[in-house]
């Protein structure tokens, strides 16, 4: 009787290719997940920057206040993504003073606000140095 099946060399040698594969692939999808997170990040700021602040400002002045004053919530504008977490205005530093810390985010990085005044509106910002420790330059290829 003739037996048909793959021989110990044969399996040895898919199972060895397919242990190469994962080594090279397994790196490359944690670096494109910690990417996207930086870019959402990224996104959130400056979608903050470009529209939501002004708008939240533009209501406070109109109402007397700022938008520390705790009257108004990101969440009442926009959706804030998970990699973002919670965002304190209550923080939110006075204006043209240094920023300070309203959010730390899943990559590690902290989000940072200045409250606005009669020429400014508020301002998000986050620590460049602190995402690039975070992610390292290779995470972004």
């Amino acid at each position: 009787m003739k037996r048909a099946g793959f021989t110990m060399i044969e399996l040895v040698f898919v199972i060895v290719i397919l242990g190469i594969l994962a080594a090279v692939a397994i790196p490359k999808l944690t670096a494109t997940q910690k990417s996207a997170k930086a870019e959402v990040v990224e996104a959130f700021v400056g979608t903050m920057n470009r529209t939501t602040l002004p708008s939240m400002y533009a209501k406070a002045v109109r109402t007397g206040g700022s938008i520390n004053g705790g009257t108004y919530t990101v969440t009442d504008y926009i959706s804030v993504p998970k990699e973002v977490g919670t965002v304190d205005l209550t923080k939110c530093a006075i204006p043209l003073a240094t920023s300070t810390k309203v959010a730390t985010t899943a990559i590690g990085a902290a989000i940072y606000c200045r409250d606005g005044n009669d020429t400014n509106p508020p301002v998000f910002s986050f620590s460049a140095t602190e995402v690039n420790a975070t992610l390292p330059d290779t995470y972004y290829q």
